[in-house]
């Protein structure tokens, strides 16, 4: 299976990074991704969560500051484009996608990302999978 391109949610990237079990997934999806000379997009929210991610796990102790610059360094390495930060049109459209779809505004933005690139989204949160599955009209 070739992956040219894909969405990526934060989620999805810290599992791998914080070897969660569902890492294994993510770290097969990158290969395929580096192998096919492929792309990753994100929104810039993405680093400000992955951030804030790391920040968190440093505070509960599961990562230390070392493990936080392998981390920043790793996804440097990473073929990962940062959409730019949204006009009007993809702001109200990401408001309607979160309301309609009862998802945070953060979790709505990878789902309109993904549907306006038209791209797979890979994500472990179900609820956003299941926006991705029955788009707004």
């Amino acid at each position: 299976m070739s992956i040219p391109a894909l969405v990526l949610d934060t989620s999805a990237a810290m599992a791998l990074f914080l070897q969660e079990d569902e890492g294994s997934q993510i770290e097969e999806i990158l290969k395929d991704i580096l192998a096919s000379n492929g792309q990753i997009i994100v929104p810039s929210l993405f680093w400000y969560e992955v951030g804030n991610t790391m920040v968190s796990a440093l505070n509960r102790k599961r990562i230390i500051v070392e493990d936080i610059r392998g981390i920043e360094i790793d996804l440097a390495a990473l073929p990962i484009a940062t959409d730019p930060l949204p006009d009007i049109t993809t702001r109200i459209h990401i408001r309607e996608i979160a309301t309609d779809k009862n998802l945070s505004y953060y979790d709505a933005a990878y789902v309109e990302l993904a549907l306006r690139l038209q791209l797979p989204l890979k994500s472990f949160d179900k609820r956003v999978l299941a926006a991705m599955d029955a788009p707004p009209i």
